[in-house]
């Protein structure tokens, strides 16, 4: 994906978050604009969970704060309360939640 494509895909996100489509769409995946993400309720536990992001992947908390760090290998790069509406873009890093809460969340793709 060239410049051009990435800020064209970046407006894309940023009008879909304007008109708050991930906040009324059920959990699941959707396809809109050519752009394909995915909401998700879940509860969070005091140990966490790990996933590794895929590349490029923006996360968007829609409900809620979580307590999260990201690492690369056993090295921990950042750790911090993810609070609602506050994006974050992951490249291939390690991504651990943790808090016991409800949340709910929508991450782009690509």
């Amino acid at each position: 994906m060239n410049g051009t494509e990435t800020l064209i895909r970046r407006q894309r996100v940023i009008d879909i978050l304007d008109r708050s489509l991930p906040y009324d769409d059920l959990d699941g995946e959707h396809f809109v604009d050519s752009v394909r993400y995915q909401v998700a309720a879940y509860r969070t536990t005091e140990e966490g969970s790990e996933a590794v992001a895929k590349e490029n992947c923006l996360l968007v908390l829609l409900e809620g704060e979580e307590l999260f760090s990201i690492s690369e290998g056993k090295e921990v790069f950042l750790s911090t309360v993810f609070t609602e509406g506050r994006p974050y873009t992951f490249e291939n890093m390690n991504v651990t939640r943790a808090d016991k809460r409800i949340l709910r969340k929508t991450s782009f793709d690509g």
